[in-house]
C-alpha cells in the first residue's frame, strides 16, 4: 500500500527561500547570470524577488497534496504535484534571475544564490517526480524513498542557506525585506 507522502509545505519552502535573500551568497552561485548583472536598488530587488516567491507559494498551495481514495490515486496526485512544483520552481528561478543584482556588498552572490537555490529545488522536484512515476503502489518502502528525497531537498537547501547567511550578512538587504510589502505577505 502506498503511504501518503508528506511534502514540504509552501510556507516552509518560502521561508527557506526567503532566508536565502538574507544569506548574501555562496561560492558556486556567482556563475549564475542575472539580468546582465545589472545592479538594481535593494528595494526593487526585494520587491521582485518576493513577488516571485509569492506567486510560487500560491502555485504550490493550489497544487496541494490532494486526498486520494487508493494507492494508485495517491501516486497520480503526487506525480501531478511534483510536476507542477517543478514547473513553478523553474518559473521562480527565471523571475529571480530577471530581478537583477541588489546594490549591496556581495549583491551578485546574493542574487546568484537565490537563483541557484530555486534551480536546485526544481531539480529535486524533477528527480522526485521521476521516482514517484516509477512507484509500485503496493510497496510502502518505495513511497518512503520518494518522501525522503523531497525532505532531503529541503534539508540540503536549509543547510546551504544557514551556512551562507552566516558568511555574508547584509543589514541593508534585511531592512529592505522587512520594509517590502510583498515580502511581508509571504506565508
Amino acid at each position: 500500500m502506498l503511504k501518503r507522502v508528506r511534502r514540504p509545505g509552501p510556507t516552509t519552502l518560502v521561508v527557506v527561500a526567503l532566508a536565502a535573500t538574507l544569506l548574501a551568497g555562496s561560492t558556486a552561485a556567482a556563475t549564475v547570470p542575472t539580468r546582465g548583472d545589472k545592479q538594481v536598488s535593494v528595494k526593487a530587488w526585494s520587491a521582485s524577488a518576493c513577488k516571485g516567491l509569492s506567486t510560487w507559494e500560491r502555485r504550490l498551495t493550489q497544487l496541494g497534496p490532494g486526498d486520494a481514495a487508493d494507492a494508485a490515486a495517491a501516486k497520480a496526485a503526487l506525480t501531478t504535484f511534483l510536476s507542477g512544483a517543478a514547473r513553478a520552481t523553474g518559473r521562480l528561478a527565471t523571475t529571480l534571475r530577471r530581478a537583477g543584482v541588489p546594490a549591496v556588498t556581495h549583491g551578485a552572490e546574493i542574487a546568484a544564490a537565490f537563483v541557484s537555490a530555486a534551480k536546485g529545488l526544481r531539480a529535486s522536484y524533477v528527480e522526485a517526480g521521476a521516482a514517484a512515476s516509477a512507484l509500485v503502489t503496493d510497496d510502502p518502502a518505495a513511497a518512503l524513498a520518494v518522501q525522503t528525497q523531497i525532505q532531503g531537498a529541503e534539508t540540503t537547501l536549509r543547510s546551504a542557506v544557514a551556512e551562507a547567511a552566516a558568511k555574508y550578512p547584509s543589514k541593508k538587504l534585511d531592512r529592505a525585506l522587512v520594509a517590502t510589502k510583498a515580502c511581508n505577505d509571504l506565508g
